[in-house]
């Protein structure tokens, strides 16, 4: 029996990208790949579990859900609506959409954002019956669409935000106040 791979994208503070890769090679992460403030890799439901308990330097860890080839917003609709978005929310509880990226014909992160809640809400009011909330403040779920290059589209889940250890001020003798 194979066990399917999940893409996954670990942020960190910048210049700690190594010692990321090296932290998630040995939580069993596979094909990991350093980039700018995180460490791209791929592993099984159980990784992710572990990446959450253990890791000691990812700020977030964010699930690969699909990507695609878009240049207009009517592929950037099609493709947010081929999504699976059901195989990991059902659409109870609040979410919120975020974008980066820009191209000659998708020019404005809101109007990015928008269309893929559009697809979003319309694939799961279709699967489920009932419309998903949106919370801009405080959702449940956060999702991501990411631009590079002006047509590689990578739609993100949020699996986690952590603290790292890294971040966490140290306290002064005595547990006196630092100056």
């Amino acid at each position: 029996m194979s066990v399917s791979l999940n893409a996954f994208f670990a942020t960190c503070p910048l210049g700690l990208e190594q010692l990321l890769c090296n932290e998630l090679h040995d939580l069993g992460a596979q094909q990991l790949r350093e980039t700018a403030a995180g460490v791209s890799f791929s592993g099984d439901d159980a990784l992710m579990q572990r990446v959450c308990l253990m890791s000691r330097l990812s700020s977030r860890l964010l699930l690969v859900t699909a990507r695609a080839e878009i240049t207009d917003a009517a592929e950037l609709y099609e493709a947010a609506a081929a999504v699976a978005w059901e195989q990991w929310w059902d659409g109870r509880g609040s979410f919120a959409v975020s974008f980066e990226g820009v191209s000659p014909a998708l020019k404005s992160p809101v109007f990015c954002a928008q269309k893929i809640k559009d697809a979003l809400c319309d694939r799961l009011r279709g699967k489920y019956g009932r419309r998903p909330d949106v919370d801009l403040s405080h959702p449940d779920v956060k999702l991501y669409g990411h631009l590079r290059g002006g047509r590689t589209l990578n739609f993100v889940l949020l699996v986690a935000e952590m603290i790292p250890a890294v971040a966490v001020p140290l306290s002064s003798p005595r547990g006196l106040p630092m100056a």
